[in-house]
């Protein structure tokens, strides 16, 4: 068996962070968000609400539709379609 290339260690590395970065990232606070709720009520889930869900809006994907949706709301329009592509914002 041959050891992995370089190439292909960059390539999945680079979906880890992708995967680890988008539809995850959400995913895993829901379900923290979830958990305090079960543990705390919604007394603390909305508590944890902050907490949890600020680093979503470090990614490119929520800039974007936090930008859009401005835009079509500044025209009169209706709210956009986001696509995303989990790629965080301080990153290329």
């Amino acid at each position: 068996m041959r050891p992995p290339s370089s190439r292909s260690n960059t390539q999945t590395d680079a979906l880890a962070e992708k995967l680890a970065t988008g539809p995850a990232m959400v995913y895993a606070a829901t379900k923290e968000l979830l958990r305090v709720w079960q543990r705390e009520g919604v007394p603390g889930a909305r508590k944890a609400l902050y907490d949890v869900s600020m680093p979503l809006f470090g990614t490119e994907d929520t800039q974007r539709a936090l930008h859009n949706v401005a835009a079509a709301v500044n025209a009169g329009q209706r709210f956009p379609r986001t696509t995303f592509s989990a790629v965080p914002k301080d990153r290329p």
